[in-house]
């Protein structure tokens, strides 16, 4: 872990796991390399554990509540029906317009950087209801871009995210290059 090698790590922990299943440590363990591999379903399962082993563990708690909203949060992932899909485009576009505000206020002297992505999204927005995402099913994809511009180009002038933006930040690296 200390060398960043989350491939390995995981792999040893889930070793150190066929000893002691229960092993604290090991579960804290494997769930952070699952969650920095960005294997977020196999980090919440580990994270659970580890969180029910040791209820003291905040580093698990605060991961495993990320690793959640990441799933919860990730429009594209399978099984999902129409509906949920768009419900959860209409939560991340709004999150991420709030995001963008906050940050154009709290950082006034980059704010020249933003206004492209604020004229962007509030061009956007009106299109961006059930009825909008049913009508253009292509829309959801253009959402989702917008949502991830903004979080990653907030992340760099306004500080790390967190919550839910944290989430939609982690999504964006999941689906980079798609």
């Amino acid at each position: 872990m200390q060398a960043l090698d989350y491939e390995h790590a995981l792999a040893e922990y889930r070793q150190s796991l066929k000893l002691d299943r229960h092993n604290p440590a090991a579960l804290a363990g494997a769930g952070h390399g699952a969650f920095e591999l960005g294997r977020y379903d196999l980090a919440q399962r580990y994270l659970e554990a580890a969180v029910a082993v040791n209820p003291n563990d905040s580093q698990s708690a605060g991961l495993l509540k990320t690793a959640e909203l990441v799933l919860q949060m990730d429009p594209f992932r399978r099984q999902i029906s129409v509906s949920q899909r768009h419900r959860i485009v209409i939560q991340a576009f709004n999150a991420a317009g709030e995001r963008l505000k906050s940050c154009l206020v709290d950082s006034s002297a980059n704010a020249a950087s933003q206004p492209g992505l604020a004229g962007k999204w509030a061009i956007v927005k009106p299109q961006i209801t059930e009825e909008g995402l049913r009508r253009n099913p292509d829309l959801v994809e253009q959402a989702m871009n917008l949502v991830f511009d903004i979080e990653r180009q907030t992340s760099m002038v306004c500080g790390p995210p967190t919550g839910m933006d944290l989430a939609l930040f982690l999504i964006s690296k999941l689906h980079e290059g798609n």
